[in-house]
């Protein structure tokens, strides 16, 4: 805001050229010089700059004059004008904020910085008001609040959605590694089945021989007890694998497979006596 707060004192000789010079140190901002009465109708409008009259809609003719109660209206406030009264009675400057009103009827909110122009004698003899048009800094001002609100609700979103998205992905992760171990478990398990089952038959071939001593059936039995614990610690990581087999198909050769069994039991006999015999076709 251009110029400076303070008393200001003008000779008594020419008051009207220091006016204008005072005046002119405030051209970016609005300037009123009034008189110093504050009495009904009002302090009277010496002087206006371009300023005001673009803020307010008023031409400097119609000003001129008349009091600045001219622009007040239903929103103005009246207590601050009654300080405002107070302050200039009291020889005080005055800072506020107001409703005026422009010459179209729309109100608009302005900020008063309000000083007195004194004499070599330090009479006050006019008020010197620089005034600014608030309405669109304070309409941006809460439309900033308004989009730094809309941000900090956006930001917490964000937040949640990577918290979900890294919740996501770790589920995800956790479920991979587990197919992955799922996978690995089965294959384990096949591979365990095909090691137990001919110890297992193999097993069931010394049993059935009734020459072996007491002491080795007794240590057959202990076999058959960790066989037997083996087979369900595989049963039991089939099923942590997921029950049936979901890896891919492969061909069996038959006969080869057929052959291995053979081998395997070919100490076991009918129960006629003869032995097994395999015949396969060309």
């Amino acid at each position: 805001m251009g110029g400076s707060m303070g008393q200001v004192v003008v000779g008594s000789r020419t008051p009207r050229r220091n006016l204008l010079e005072l005046a002119a140190g405030y051209v970016e901002d609005s300037v009123l010089v009034t008189s110093i009465d504050m009495e009904l109708p009002g302090p009277e409008i010496l002087y206006v700059n371009t300023a005001f009259t673009k803020m307010t809609g008023y031409a400097a003719s119609e000003l001129i004059g008349k009091s600045p109660r001219l622009m007040q209206g239903p929103l103005t406030d009246r207590r601050t004008l009654d300080r405002l009264k107070a302050a200039v009675a009291h020889g005080d400057d005055f800072i506020a904020r107001a409703i005026n009103y422009r010459r179209d009827g729309t109100p608009f909110e302005l900020e008063w910085i309000i000083t007195h122009l004194r004499d070599t004698d330090g009479r006050s003899t006019h008020l010197v008001a620089v005034q600014r048009d608030i309405t669109g800094i304070e309409r941006a001002a809460a439309e900033l609040a308004a989009v730094d609100d809309e941000l900090r609700v956006l930001g917490a979103r964000l937040i949640t959605a990577v918290e979900d998205l890294e919740r996501a992905e770790r589920l995800t992760l956790h479920a991979q590694r587990m197919a992955a171990l799922g996978r690995m478990a089965r294959g384990i398990s096949h591979d365990l089945e095909d090691s137990l089952a001919p110890m297992a038959w193999i097993l069931e071939e010394l049993e059935a021989d009734t020459t072996l001593r007491s002491d080795t059936l007794a240590r057959l039995g202990q076999i058959r007890s960790n066989l037997d614990h083996a087979i369900g610690l595989n049963q039991r990581l089939l099923e942590f694998a997921g029950g049936k087999d979901q890896a891919p198909r492969q061909t069996l050769d038959v006969r080869a497979a057929v052959e291995e069994v053979i081998d395997l039991t070919r100490s076991q006999r009918s129960a006629s006596g003869r032995p097994i015999t395999f015949e396969a076709g060309p």
